[in-house]
């Protein structure tokens, strides 16, 4: 290790060189200068590490190239490239709205002219308005002057109230797109016209958490009868501390799940993985093991042993292992299962899964 024009290394290897053969210098005070020179030895340590062999962020890298990652020049220009496969915009079979233009026949020779079709061009757009139905119900009153009034459709309970078009735009732009309240606010004032505060999509989200009650109940019991899921977790702050968000999930269903703890208790809360019987994929943490059902027949990923080819992935224990490559099983043929649309009542639940309720996140089916 060397700063400047100085060996780090080897002037505090002649220094204790010096220590051990000074026999003049006290006890006390050889102590304090190899207590210095072990200092040192750590501190000069600290300056060989970068992001290549420490956990140190590449931003924080001294002398670090910045800039364009391009390291390579060329002389193509920017865009779609000769030979490419392009995409254009198709036009649609039935319009929203079709406009006949005639012709100005001042700007034509003067005859007789017949009817030869037309050429068509199609603008797609957006309309963006605020959009206001009025419900009126029927009041029909007899000869004695009683009074019967005609039911509004289910939902409309107020006077006034938002639609759930507003919502489920709200809904979206807040947790999809991830934008703060009060821009969603802006928005819809700015280009609908529609006053709704920040409250307003706070309710919202938390009407859109209850809805998805059901469907998450009938997610976990597909989680529990898939023949393969992978399984991961990865920190996240919610409302400024730490939680973590615990993924269950294979090519046709995914469970995000957030929980205060990383561990036992938030595997438990999902309730799913206890009563799991088939194949799982993980990073070989030691939790997923501790849950693990002694039916099932455990993939391992990345980590644990040295790297071995498909065929002869087979860890100690007699577990099998699944390369980074692919998902295929050595000797094993992938299943596939086609994703069936959720249906308005779920089936019950399998026995000894229990209808799930707990801290919901995004989830879904792919």
């Amino acid at each position: 290790m060397s700063v400047g024009k100085i060996n780090i290394t080897q002037t505090l290897a002649r220094v204790e060189e010096l220590l051990r053969k000074d026999p003049a210098i006290s006890p006390a005070v050889r102590s304090m200068f190899e207590l210095l020179v072990t200092i040192i030895h750590l501190l000069s340590a600290k300056l060989g590490l970068n992001s290549s062999n420490s956990s140190i962020p590449p931003s924080q890298d001294p002398h670090r190239q910045r800039g364009s990652k391009r390291t390579k020049t060329t002389k193509r220009k920017p865009g779609g490239q000769n030979g490419h496969e392009g995409t254009t915009l198709q036009p649609v079979e039935n319009p929203d709205h079709v406009e006949n233009i005639a012709i100005d026949r001042r700007t034509i020779p003067p005859g007789h002219y017949t009817n030869g079709g037309y050429e068509a061009r199609q603008v797609i757009d957006i309309v963006i308005t605020k959009f206001v139905v009025e419900y009126r119900t029927e009041i029909l009153q007899n000869a004695q002057g009683r009074q019967f009034v005609a039911q509004f459709p289910a939902g409309v309970t107020r006077p006034v109230q938002y639609g759930n078009g507003v919502k489920s735009q709200a809904v979206y732009m807040s947790q999809q797109q991830l934008i703060p309240y009060d821009r969603i606010r802006d928005y819809f004032w700015d280009q609908c016209g529609i006053q709704i505060s920040a409250g307003s999509v706070f309710n919202f989200n938390q009407e859109a958490f209850v809805l998805l009650e059901p469907f998450e109940s009938f997610l976990v019991r597909q989680l529990v009868q898939q023949p393969l899921l992978h399984a991961d977790e990865t920190g996240v702050h919610i409302n400024k501390t730490l939680h973590w968000l615990h993924c269950l999930c294979n090519e046709h269903w995914t469970l995000f799940f957030p929980h205060a703890k990383r561990g036992g208790e938030a595997i438990k809360a999902m309730g799913v993985l206890e009563h799991f019987h088939d194949r799982l994929g993980h990073d070989h943490w030691k939790t997923y093991f501790q849950r693990a059902s002694p039916a099932r027949t455990r993939v391992r990923l990345g980590t644990g042993w040295p790297t071995l080819g498909l065929e002869d992935a087979t860890a100690p224990d007699g577990d099998q292992r699944c390369h980074h490559s692919g998902w295929r099983l050595p000797g094993t043929k992938r299943r596939q299962k086609v994703p069936q649309p959720l249906p308005q009542n779920p089936h019950p639940c399998p026995d000894g899964v229990p209808a799930h309720r707990g801290n919901r996140s995004t989830y879904g089916s792919n």
